[in-house]
């Protein structure tokens, strides 16, 4: 039997966001489009955040950021 172990956000090697800027997407008011173009991320990976599709698991407690973190620049 194989154990499960959870790759849930951060813990997936995959992910692109992380808590902080999961919580400036959920307290937004900007498009999904724009969200996308300035976190480098799809509109729909933005939708499904917003409507609990994906990162569910946050209880969207604690402070927001003002501004996302772009961790692009060099």
């Amino acid at each position: 039997m194989t154990t499960r172990t959870d790759k849930r956000g951060t813990r997936n090697h995959n992910a692109k966001l992380d808590l902080r800027k999961v919580r400036y997407i959920l307290g937004s008011a900007r498009s999904n489009a724009t969200l996308a173009r300035e976190l480098g991320i799809s509109p729909a990976a933005v939708s499904n955040i917003r409507t609990g599709r994906t990162w569910f698991w946050i209880d969207d407690v604690g402070p927001r950021p003002p501004a996302p973190i772009n961790d692009h620049e060099s």
